[in-house]
């Protein structure tokens, strides 16, 4: 299968591209940063219901729970290969929560890297899961959107089109 048209040298130039830019404007401005930001730490997503979110969340898309604080509110706590967490906090008077579950690509979301775009649409679909495609787009990535029981906003993207 081919790779959308882009190259894979492409996405990695873009990526170098990119952390040579935040480097140049670190540098150019040696002694006025205040904050020097080292990565994304957490996301946190708000959501009504703690066990409909824990099944999508964990089930749907498979992420791993990890152990969480004993906090006076519901949620749960997510954690990736490289330590970045995603925080689901249940929240129901949340401002933030959509109030939609329509697939939005433009609205707030946050984006997941997934292996494999194929693998990932059939099994979203398996589950029954509404799916906005966007195999070939401007980015250098092929996306897949979707929302949580809460409407949240979700991106699935894939280096390659597989």
């Amino acid at each position: 299968m081919g790779n959308r048209g882009g190259s894979t040298s492409r996405i990695s130039g873009l990526g170098a591209s990119i952390r040579s830019k935040v480097k140049d404007q670190r540098s150019k401005v040696k002694g006025e940063i205040v904050i020097e930001v080292e990565a994304l730490h957490h996301v946190a997503v708000c959501v009504t219901d703690v066990e409909r979110a824990k099944h999508f969340y964990g089930v749907v898309l498979g992420l791993v729970e990890v152990e969480r604080p004993p906090f006076p509110f519901g949620g749960a706590w997510y954690e990736f290969s490289e330590g970045r967490q995603l925080h689901l906090i249940v929240h129901p008077p949340t401002k933030t929560l959509r109030g939609s579950s329509d697939i939005d690509d433009r609205d707030g979301h946050l984006a997941l890297r997934v292996r494999s775009y194929r693998q990932t649409l059939n099994h979203l679909r398996a589950h029954g899961v509404d799916v906005l495609e966007k195999p070939r787009n401007l980015t250098p990535w092929a996306q897949l959107y979707v929302t949580d029981p809460d409407g949240n906003v979700i991106e699935l993207n894939a280096e390659i089109l597989d």
